[in-house]
Order: C-alpha cells, then structure tokens, then sequence
C-alpha cells in the first residue's frame, strides 16, 4: 500500500492515499468532461495557426496565458456543464473517506469521514477545494510527468 501524502492546512493536516486506479480513472473521465470544454472556451480565441511552428513546440501554460482568453466563454460553458449537485458529487468523489484521514493540532489520526468534513470545511469552502487539488495532485502527478515537456520529450525520459 503506498505511503500517505501529508497535507497541512492551518490546525489540520490530511493523510491522502492514492485511489484506487479505475476509480481515479473514472474520475478523470467525469472531470475532463466538464472541464475541458471550459478550458476550450476560455482559449477559443487564440488562434493557433498565426503561431509558429518553433513557438508551438515551446509553449508553456504560462505562455498560452499571455493569450487573449475569453473568460465570459469559458464560464458561460462551465455553467452549462455544472451544477452544484455535480459539484458536491465530484467534491465527495474526490475527498473519499476511505483514502483520507486527519489529525487536528498533531492530535490522533481519524477517518475524515462526512461529519469531519462538515466539522473541518464549515465557513471555509477555500479550504475544501483546496484539499481536493491536494488529492488530485496525489492521484494525478505520475500523469503530469509522463506529458511531453517543451522539448518535446517525456518527462521520465529527462530524468535519465
């Protein structure tokens, strides 16, 4: 069983164990469907073909950022996508109570199951969405580093 990534925020800190990997894939599956064509809406306007082939191959996300995003679109289509019913659901999906537990001021570790989450994340729905980046970078991160870099070459192979 892989080890369990700590997360601190303010007084709590999580213990996050990966999903299991047909759930994260599922998971996956649900959020690139809501969210991608967000994303495609919101760089709908960059037009691509006025850019190079060289400046293709060096793009970087901070880049693209630079390029004019319409932010009305990619709202407009995230808004038709979502509800707050889908949004609680991939929130619960997300923070599966299986694979976190948390422990209050170094106290002892417990499950951090529904009324742990109602206790931690009353008034404080940040530190919700906060935690579910947290998990999904532990679930996630191996995926990011195996995307082709600027270079164009995978990441594990750079590490070589």
């Amino acid at each position: 069983m892989p080890d369990a990534t700590e997360y601190t925020q303010g007084d709590y800190t999580f213990y996050i164990r990966p999903m299991d990997p047909f759930k994260a894939l599922d998971l996956l599956g649900d959020l690139q469907k809501t969210f991608l064509p967000a994303i495609g809406a919101a760089f709908g306007k960059v037009d691509l073909g006025s850019i190079s082939a060289e400046e293709k191959r060096n793009m970087t996300l901070s880049s693209l950022l630079k390029q004019e995003v319409d932010i009305n679109g990619a709202l407009m289509q995230l808004s038709s996508g979502i509800n707050g019913i889908n949004l609680s659901n991939f929130l619960l999906r997300i923070l599966d109570s299986d694979k976190i537990s948390y422990s209050r001021a170094g106290g002892e570790a417990k499950k951090f199951d529904k009324a742990a989450q109602i206790e931690v994340f009353q008034g404080n729905l940040s530190g919700m969405f906060t935690l579910a980046w947290q998990v999904l970078r532990v679930n996630y991160a191996d995926f990011f580093t195996m995307l082709p870099s600027p270079t164009g070459s995978a990441g594990e192979s750079e590490k070589t």
